[in-house]
């Protein structure tokens, strides 16, 4: 038997330890040992190309801090579970296992390994194994490399773990790799028959890669109906790549967890995959992704991470759940994560949570199928995504993302979805920011645009799931959209958007729709605000941008409702609800302070039954200008729809040409037009048709019964008890009469008439004294001596006082003076009508037109 036994454990140290191709290394252990414990003490690595076999259901721990490579034949013939290690110790309660300076072995007995100690030059562990043994392959009919018995464990903990077209299988069991960095410290804690390896505190990681094809499988065995066993890959940057998979079927009973950690990258490359699948009666596993940096599908063949049901008719087979954290993640070039159902299984819940989602991108290689076993999910052009969906009786699960920043480009999607008779999921996005922008080069109108959506696909008659975002920033554009679509017969979904900021641009759209027998969504918007402008060109067809409910087919459009501070509608963009076919229209409600529309449209439409309503609601402002409507239409029998505007403390505003409200009919009767507002200016009542440039308010029928055009409007005028103004001033010095001759000293010193301040004169002499002004004396004015002596007259000076004449009437009413006189006791008075000659005492002073004379 060799080795020395403690207890239930044997322990064996090699100077060297490799196992050439065909060969084989057997320990021949008693059937009561319970784990075997072999160290390799040289400085040489161990290569593995042959069988390692041991008796009974013994566990085997292989440590070497040199290293260990198993070749493209190792194979594993081991009863128990099996751990590979390059630490350089294995720790028990009061005792070291080492493989340098190993002590010598006590007396006492050892029971249980605690713990990995890893030295400072340990390397890594490599893995090749292709090995078939009798044949036996993995689920996906590839060699099982190293594999243990069923429900046993396989782990290898080393300084980087690579597997290199390598692969490793445990039906039922686990799978555990961890990329150990030197001096690290790993514990052991006992799972069943075996050990499971954890990381404690701030652990130190290397890096795990598997490329050329490596496959990781702890599927349970379909014979046995067994539920699939744990994987859990830890490093530091873990890469998946070239056709590598890490996969899980449970056939009965709930799958253990799938879990990839990577404390900086996770990358999913080329083809590769991270699967949990549930079959006949089993429920998957989780897969739980966790990336410190950033997580990246990507490649020049789709990458794909998720959890799917398959096509058993058992209810109970339940997809798993997938769960997503890292800093950043991105997917393009097709690849994708999902959670689907195939059968009567329901389909898992995705949750994930990053500060930076990227979503980009399509696959430049179409999918044919390769025949590795897993389900391809499309064919053709393959966009990359984010899904859960369903194509059998199961429901989908629900799809949440949590984000600061979420961006999807080039056709990229985020969806819910169902194809067959389960209900679509709940689609829940919570973002600072979130970028639609482009398509895929095979757009069309409704498919391979960039986009976030909820649907029913054709044929399916599930419910369409709802779609629920909450963002501070959305933007919209370049053809990306954003929809609740039903294109089935089940009942309809809804699409409900809370948004300080949306900005639909370049025929980018937000919409609920009916495409098929069943009824279309409603399409709610929270906005602080919102603008929508702008065209994008799909094939040769130019599409607006667009918020809008509609129907397409026999089914019903659902309604629209926005509440908004401001709207602006420009550029050939359009806010619509409108129904073809048989399909009625449903409801337009638009809650806003401020609505522009400028070279757009607020529209209303249908070709059956009766037309839709279009209700403005808390208006301070309605501005269309530069050919824009707002029209409630109805087309053939139809009848119009109905406007209702309240901005009853605002004003409805009509600028420039051309821009009309509607709610015409061409042969069913004319809808309804109210409108409840302070002021209508620029936009009246009047036909519309035959074409013209007015701005135009017309609720007619072409050949119909017309509708009516209600408009409420405040009856005060707000001229009322203004006076007007003069606005003929009058020059006052042309008012003084100047009949003296030049030539005498008099004339010389011409006469003035001033006006100091406001005083009791009114502002015009033309105008009359207003009631109540306060009347003040005049002010005297300081001459000069010449001025003085010149107007001496007699004893009086200048300051003597002057009184102003008042004729009276019997109306009181002032009359404006037109000279002056003075009288006996030297007063000046002023008079109405201009005297011809001025006489003071003591002075011989004679005045006459044309002359002038000095005794």
């Amino acid at each position: 038997m060799g080795g020395t036994r403690s207890g239930g454990n044997l322990f064996h140290s090699f100077e060297q330890f490799s196992v050439p191709t065909r060969g084989t290394a057997h320990f021949n252990n008693a059937l009561d040992i319970q784990n075997i414990f072999a160290r390799i003490t040289s400085q040489s690595s161990s290569m593995i190309d042959g069988i390692i076999q041991t008796n009974g259901n013994a566990n085997l721990f292989l440590l070497n801090p040199n290293g260990i490579i198993f070749g493209a034949n190792a194979s594993l013939d081991v009863g128990g579970s099996f751990l590979a290690t390059t630490a350089n110790s294995i720790n028990f309660d009061g005792f070291q296992f080492r493989a340098t300076n190993p002590p010598a072995f006590p007396t006492l007995t050892i029971s249980v390994p605690t713990g990995l100690q890893f030295g400072t030059n340990s390397a890594s562990i490599i893995n090749r194994s292709q090995a078939s043994p009798d044949g036996i392959v993995n689920t996906y009919d590839r060699p099982v490399g190293l594999q243990v018995r069923a429900n046993q464990s396989l782990t290898l903990l080393g300084n980087g773990v690579f597997l290199r077209n390598g692969n490793l299988t445990a039906r039922g069991g686990q799978i555990r790799l961890g990329s150990i960095a030197p001096s690290s410290l790993v514990s052991l804690i006992p799972s069943g028959t075996s050990y499971r390896p954890t990381y404690v505190g701030n652990q130190n990681f290397r890096d795990v890669r598997l490329s050329s094809g490596s496959y990781i499988d702890t599927s349970g065995g379909s014979e046995g109906r067994r539920n699939g066993g744990a994987i859990d890959l830890r490093g530091r940057n873990i890469l998946l790549t070239n056709d590598s998979a890490v996969v899980s079927r449970s056939y009965q009973g709930v799958g253990e967890n799938l879990q990839l950690i990577a404390t900086q990258s996770l990358t999913i490359a080329n083809d590769s995959a991270v699967l949990a699948f549930a079959e006949q009666e089993g429920s998957g596993g989780e897969v739980i992704l966790r990336a410190g940096q950033t997580l990246t599908l990507r490649g020049s063949f789709p990458s794909l991470v998720g959890s799917q049901a398959s096509k058993s008719t058992v209810e109970g087979a339940t997809a798993a759940d997938v769960v997503i954290n890292a800093r950043n993640i991105l997917l393009q070039d097709g690849s994708r994560i999902e959670a689907s159902s195939f059968g009567a299984g329901q389909g898992g819940d995705i949750q994930i949570q990053a500060s930076s989602v990227e979503v980009v991108g399509f696959s430049p290689v179409p999918i044919d199928g390769d025949g590795d076993g897993i389900e391809e999910l499309a064919v053709g052009d393959v966009t990359s995504g984010i899904f859960s969906q369903t194509e059998g009786s199961g429901d989908a699960g629900n799809l949440t993302i949590d984000t600061r920043r979420l961006v999807i480009l080039d056709g990229g999607v985020i969806s819910t979805a169902t194809f067959a008779e389960g209900d679509g999921g709940t689609l829940n996005i919570n973002a600072g920011s979130i970028l639609v922008d482009g398509a895929s080069p095979s757009v069309t109108r409704n498919q391979y645009r960039s986009g976030i959506f909820v649907s029913a696909e054709p044929g399916a008659i599930g419910d369409v799931g709802a779609l629920d975002i909450t963002v501070d920033q959305l933007i919209v554009r370049d053809r990306g959209e954003i929809s609740a679509n039903n294109r089935g017969s089940g009942r309809p979904g809804s699409a409900t958007l809370n948004v300080e900021n949306l900005d639909i641009f370049g025929g980018g759209e937000v919409r609920a729709s009916s495409l098929g027998e069943g009824q279309g969504g409603s399409l709610i918007v929270n906005a602080e605000s919102i603008q929508i402008a702008g065209t994008g060109t799909i094939g040769t067809v130019e599409v607006p941008s667009a918020l809008a409910a509609l129907a397409r087919r026999s089914g019903d459009a659902g309604n629209l409702q926005i509440t908004t501070s401001s709207l602006d509608v420009r550029d050939g963009a359009e806010i619509s609800v409108s129904g073809t076919r048989l399909g009625s229209a449903g409801n337009m409600f638009i809650s806003a302070d401020q609505i522009t529309v400028t070279r757009g449209r607020i529209a209303a439409s249908t070709e059956s039954g009766s037309g839709a309503e279009i209700t403005l609601e808390d208006l301070d402002v309605l501005l269309l200008s530069d050919r824009s409507q707002i029209t409630a239409q109805a087309n053939e029998e139809a009848n119009g729809g109905n406007i209702f505007t309240n901005a009853s403390n605002g004003f409805i505003v009509g600028s420039g040409e051309n821009n009309d409200i509607l709610a015409n009919a061409d042969a069913g009767r004319g809808g309804n037009i109210t409108i409840d507002a302070q002021s209508i200016l620029g936009i009246e009542e009047r036909l519309s048709m035959p074409i013209n440039t007015t701005n135009d308010i017309d609720a007619s029928s072409q050949f119909g019964t017309p509708g009516s055009v209600t408009l409420i409007q405040p009856d005060v005028d707000p001229s009322q008890g203004l006076t007007e103004l003069p606005t003929d001033l009058v020059d006052a010095s042309n008012l003084i009469a100047q009949t003296c001759s030049t030539r005498g000293a008099v004339a010389r010193n011409r006469s003035e008439f001033v006006i100091t301040g406001r005083g009791g004169l009114p502002s015009s002499p033309a105008a009359a004294r207003s009631v109540g002004v306060t009347s003040t004396d005049w002010a005297t004015l300081d001459l000069d001596t010449e001025q003085t002596e010149s107007w001496e007259l007699g004893s009086k000076q200048q300051d003597s006082p002057i009184i102003a004449a008042t004729v009276g009437n019997s109306s009181n009413e002032l009359i404006e003076a037109q000279g002056w006189v003075i009288g006996e006791d030297g007063d000046v008075i002023l008079v109405a009508e201009s005297p011809t000659i001025s006489q003071t005492a003591g002075t011989n002073i004679q005045c006459q037109d044309g002359s002038d004379s000095e005794e």
